[in-house]
């Protein structure tokens, strides 16, 4: 699980179970102003092992593996946080 802050929220993403059987791609974003959580688009391509960074409004997610023990891609994707 990656936490960045963008656009003012923290963002969480992605991550494994312990058992490493099963990788989300679900995303959340908490909003300190309101003290609220939110959910919001999952990533098309569930991932763990990847790094992350915030710039502006985006959250940008580069490298990762698929499934767990698999070579890591070399994508990079970004998700807009509104």
């Amino acid at each position: 699980i990656n936490l960045e802050p963008v656009a003012g929220d923290l963002v969480v993403t992605g991550g494994e179970d312990s058992d490493q059987a099963y990788i989300t791609g679900r995303t959340f974003a908490f909003d300190p102003r309101v003290e609220r959580w939110h959910e919001l688009p999952s990533s098309p391509r569930p991932k763990h092992g990847y790094a992350s960074a915030a710039f502006e409004d985006r959250l940008w997610v580069f490298g990762g593996a698929r499934c767990a023990g698999s070579t890591p891609t070399d994508s990079i994707e970004s998700l807009r946080v509104d």
